[in-house]
């Protein structure tokens, strides 16, 4: 039988679940979203609280730009994550957009992943020049990974990258390692593709 204590997540999961899907239903139809987000607060540090989800989810969407995907549902995703990160979130949102574009600026694509991509760079607290550097070191690890498999590697790789700019190791280093990981594992039998890159940052990461 559960545990009270996963009964007790349960029933929390489906509550927010719940509240989420009748508050959204005339603006947003993405159960899938909806069940991300139920699962974002079962598991994070901060309850839901519909009327400060809308307003950060609002906030967000009259600061984006008038194209930007966070004027989409996609916001809602994004208020959750600034509500679970920070403990003043609507005061992150415009360093967060700042940050965005300075992405852009440098050679990220305007998409969805490089606004996941600024949002974990913020989650670090960077000043300004280290914000520069690791921006920079981000798109060479891009890069690099790209050269290495230019079929497999797309903007979608964008979080990794900004993830993998935290490691000590030169960048060359660092793709090197990735490759000989992705190589060691295709030889022990995996299938070479996204799913064995993947796996080969994530032994990166370690």
């Amino acid at each position: 039988m559960p545990s009270i204590k996963l009964e007790q997540r349960l029933d929390q999961y489906k509550a927010i679940y719940s509240e989420l899907k009748n508050e959204l239903k005339w603006k947003f139809a993405d159960q899938r979203t909806l069940m991300i987000i139920s699962s974002m607060y079962t598991t994070g540090r901060r309850s839901f609280d519909m009327p400060r989800f809308l307003d950060i989810s609002d906030n967000i969407k009259q600061a984006a730009g008038v194209f930007s995907p966070l004027r989409s549902g996609n916001r809602y995703t994004f208020a959750a994550m600034f509500d679970l990160r920070f403990e003043e979130p609507k005061q992150h949102i415009k360093p967060f957009l700042a940050l965005y574009e300075k992405m852009v600026k440098h050679g990220f694509k305007k998409n969805i992943f490089t606004y996941l991509s600024a949002l974990i760079l913020l989650s670090k607290q960077p000043g300004e020049d280290e914000a520069h550097a690791k921006i920079g070191k981000s798109l060479a690890i891009h890069k690099g990974m790209k050269d290495k498999h230019a079929f497999l590697t797309s903007a979608a790789d964008y979080p990794l990258a900004v993830l993998l700019a935290e490691s000590a190791l030169e960048t060359d280093k660092l793709i090197d390692g990735i490759e000989t990981f992705y190589e060691r594992l295709a030889q022990a039998g995996f299938r070479k593709g996204n799913d064995l890159q993947f796996l080969s940052y994530s032994f990166a990461f370690a």
